[in-house]
């Protein structure tokens, strides 16, 4: 129902009279049609569910309402006491230097009847003891926050005096030609009538000796003036290895017709003439040792017999041997040959190198792995070999005097398959074998080292190979 209104008001004005018509239009309410209420937004409803509450705790957690209405809760942030004993491997009591210690609650650790050690001297502890040691040939030390600080280890004399003359190991004093020796001390001397070669001037450098020694290496000048080092060479032969090698590798030979032989100082000692079978041999075969008899190589043994072989095999026929017997054959399909000189000639193509076809040969891999090593091809087509670098773990062990468990303050620890020193109080019942194995590969039974697939065996060893073993049956295992 509408109810119009019209008021007219009059208001007299100095100039003029204005009318002004206000018109007022209310609407009832229907008491029959309430109006509808507005429903609750979903973060209105969680706040609602939660005593009005946007932030409140569910089961110790921290929670809050989120704007689409659901709940996110976290853990609450651990107490200093709590960090402490998740530091400690969540033990509220732990032995630090064989002495019994807890976390208190401002997170700190109190220990009973000791002192906890420094950084410092726990470094110390760590290093056998040593405040100065080495790693990886650099020279390191403790320092007072616990911290290992290495530095390269000092440079030589003669390093240190190149270094001080822009870096080279020969200049111009006073118009003199000087070096630095390996002493460290600069010795010059005139201009040489004529300039010595690459390899005298390295010698000169070296106390002017032609072999010598750097980092326990033995080392050479070469011909272009470069040093060439490598670990001590073998043993020289003795003097009897050397007599033997001089006569062809052989232990005895002959010399005038008696049997001789390599003593120890390096002389050859012959016995008295030939045994009578042997000469009789001699005599029918023209007084040669050796000789031919249907074209096989034949000599004279000790006791007059005779003993034939098959001639060597010509490069040629060597050639063809080694193409299973073929005189013609395929290489990358191109037809080939051997020829006199045990060369390889093809038609139409160009025959790989040494190093080629070594690549060919191994699946057109240049690096291969031969016997569980780490294989290459030379330039040469030789193939080098070397076993592959130590696991993380394997270096540990060897860190440790080769054992695989040992002992640290006390402790049992074992070197883990990422290289890791685990430690724990000694055990009540020591593992076995089989468990020792497992728990060294982060308690797995079936795991990879270098691509291949492993298992622990009851005895405690470690079983590889390519393709993964069958698994045990529940019998076996």
């Amino acid at each position: 129902m509408k109810l119009s209104l019209f008021v007219l008001f009059t208001q007299i004005l100095s100039a003029s009279a204005a009318v002004v018509t206000v018109t007022v239009t209310s609407t009832a309410v229907n008491p029959k049609c309430p109006p509808t209420p507005v429903p609750p937004t979903p973060y209105e409803k969680c706040l609602k569910e939660h005593d009005g509450k946007s932030e409140f705790k569910i089961d110790g957690k921290d929670c809050k309402c989120a704007q689409d209405g659901t709940v996110n809760c976290t853990d609450p942030s651990p107490t200093p006491q709590e960090k402490c004993i998740k530091e400690h491997d969540g033990k509220s009591e732990f032995m630090i230097n064989n002495v019994k210690c807890y976390c208190i609650v401002d997170g700190s650790v109190q220990c009973s009847g000791a002192i906890i050690p420094t950084p410092y001297e726990e470094c110390v502890l760590l290093h056998d003891k040593k405040s100065e040691f080495k790693i990886n040939n650099q020279d390191c030390k403790c320092m007072p926050d616990g911290k290992v600080e290495c530095a390269d280890p000092p440079p030589t004399p003669q390093e240190k005096c190149i270094k001080e003359h822009d870096g080279k190991s020969e200049f111009k004093i006073n118009n003199q030609y000087c070096v630095c020796k390996s002493d460290g001390k600069v010795e010059c001397a005139d201009p040489p009538p004529t300039p010595p070669t690459p390899q005298e001037k390295c010698i000169k450098e070296h106390d002017g000796k032609s072999e010598f020694k750097i980092n326990n290496q033995y080392c050479v000048c070469t011909s272009d003036g470069k040093v060439e080092c490598a670990d001590p060479p073998p043993t020289p032969p003795t003097p009897q290895e050397k007599c033997i090698k001089e006569h062809d590798g052989k232990l005895t030979f002959e010399i005038n017709g008696a049997v001789c032989g390599c003593v120890a100082d390096g002389s050859v000692q012959c016995s008295m003439p030939l045994p009578i079978p042997f000469k009789k041999c001699l005599d029918e075969h023209d007084g040669k040792s050796e000789f031919k008899i249907d074209g096989k190589d034949c000599k004279c043994a000790q006791d007059g017999t005779v003993n034939c072989t098959d001639p060597s095999p010509t490069p040629q026929e060597k050639c063809i041997k080694e193409h299973d017997g073929k005189s013609e054959f395929m290489i990358n399909n191109v037809k080939c040959y051997c020829i006199v000189d045990g060369s390889v000639q093809c038609s139409g193509a160009i025959i790989p190198t040494p190093y080629e076809e070594c690549v060919l040969l191994h699946d057109k891999k240049s690096e291969f792995k031969i016997n569980n090593q780490d294989c290459k091809c030379m330039p040469d087509g030789k193939v080098e070999c070397a076993d592959p670098p130590p696991t993380p773990q394997e270096k540990c062990i060897k860190e440790h005097d080769g054992k695989s468990e040992f002992k640290i303050n006390n402790q049992y620890c074992v070197c883990k398959s990422d290289g890791k020193v685990e430690c724990a109080d000694p055990p009540p019942t020591p593992p076995t074998p089989q468990e020792k194995c497992i728990k060294e590969h982060d308690g797995k039974s079936e795991f990879k080292i270098n691509n291949q697939y492993c298992v622990c065996t009851s005895d405690g060893k470690v079983e590889c190979a390519d393709p993964p073993p069958t698994p045990p049956t529940p019998q076996e295992k």
